[in-house]
């Protein structure tokens, strides 16, 4: 079995004004084995300088196509964890890191 494959870069940075929306895609990965793949967003909140959760509807999906960015006076950093795991034996899992950065 092997890790899941990311075509693109694992970092991936983005910024968006505060209150417009914005996409999350992780359909740039596949299964060097053919395996079905499973992916999970979770907001790694130590690393960004938004301390608040960030609402994310349907994190268990490839693609998120709408998240409202937070209001915010000051800019802002969120980090968004995709992990993407296959269902091979033994279940490998690989990351891709997005930094939102939030303006005013």
């Amino acid at each position: 079995n092997h890790h899941p494959i990311n075509r693109s870069l694992s970092l991936e940075c983005i910024e968006v004004k505060s209150g417009d929306t914005f996409a999350l895609d992780g359909r740039d990965f596949y299964d060097p084995d053919g395996d079905a793949l499973s992916y999970y967003w979770f907001q790694y909140r130590e690393a960004g300088t938004y301390n608040r959760p960030l609402r994310v509807r349907g994190n268990n999906t490839a693609y998120i196509n709408e998240i409202k960015a937070p209001k915010v006076t000051n800019p802002q950093s969120i980090h968004i964890i995709l992990k993407v795991t296959d269902k091979g034996i033994p279940r490998l899992s690989r990351y891709k890191r997005v930094i939102i950065t939030i303006t005013p």
